[in-house]
């Protein structure tokens, strides 16, 4: 059922992990409450990043030097997700992360093409 839900899109995953893992490692209350918000959005998600192990987490910071990864980020813990969709822009995404809180989603951050999501205990949102 996941697999008709949702492309996958991999990170690059040292350790083989492949892009069904980072779906299927995640929390699965958080894996529910995603698919709360694409039923209520009625339109289909793109998950880029999902669970993130040690490996791939440690090659975005040290290899890619990507910005806003974080050493111990919530992907690393399965509880956050990066998504987008067909036609994504920041109009939509302010509308997504309205239904993401409404839905429990305390961590919300708006990039230019894909939107974070996670179930941190405090709630903090932004723009990056």
């Amino acid at each position: 059922q996941t697999g008709e839900t949702y492309t996958y899109y991999s990170e690059i995953q040292e350790g083989g992990a492949g892009p069904s893992q980072i779906w299927e490692e995640m929390n699965e209350d958080t894996r529910c409450l995603i698919m709360r918000v694409q039923t209520r959005r009625k339109k289909r998600l793109r998950l880029n990043s999902g669970f993130r192990g040690n490996g791939a987490n440690d090659y975005l910071i040290n290899t890619l030097k990507k910005k806003g990864v974080a050493k111990n980020s919530k992907h690393k813990q399965g509880i956050a997700a990066d998504l987008t969709w067909s036609g994504y822009n920041l109009k939509q995404a302010r509308k997504f992360k309205k239904i993401a809180i409404e839905e429990g989603f305390y961590g919300v951050g708006i990039y230019s093409n894909f939107i974070h999501i996670d179930t941190r205990k405090v709630p903090y949102y932004w723009y990056g």
